[in-house]
């Protein structure tokens, strides 16, 4: 695998934690699966980011698992470098999914 730097918009971590926690309130040790989801799917994106397709300008997006409804929208900033945008639920309106670094 090679070795890629992730770097979250501040917003995106928040949706994470926040989402984690829900499911964590939900059900014991659902919001570990999640985190759990969340991370093999960046491990993923890590070793093929060019597999998946862009869908707004540079942004691309992939769903975490069957499981969970949620998006993982980034932008590979260098071959080394991925920019995670959100970390958005599908039933959320889209305006928001795709967010600038600062």
């Amino acid at each position: 695998m090679r070795a890629v730097r992730f770097y979250f918009h501040p917003q995106a971590e928040v949706e994470y934690l926040e989402a984690a926690l829900w499911y964590e309130q939900q059900a014991k040790e659902l919001g570990l699966r999640f985190i759990e989801a969340v991370r093999t799917r960046l491990t993923s994106i890590a070793e093929h980011p060019e597999h998946y397709s862009q869908k707004h300008g540079k942004f691309r997006e992939v769903l975490v698992d069957d499981t969970f409804p949620y998006l993982i929208v980034f932008v590979l900033d260098a071959p080394d470098e991925l920019f995670v945008s959100s970390i958005f639920h599908t039933r959320r309106n889209p305006k928001g999914k795709y967010r600038r670094p600062k």
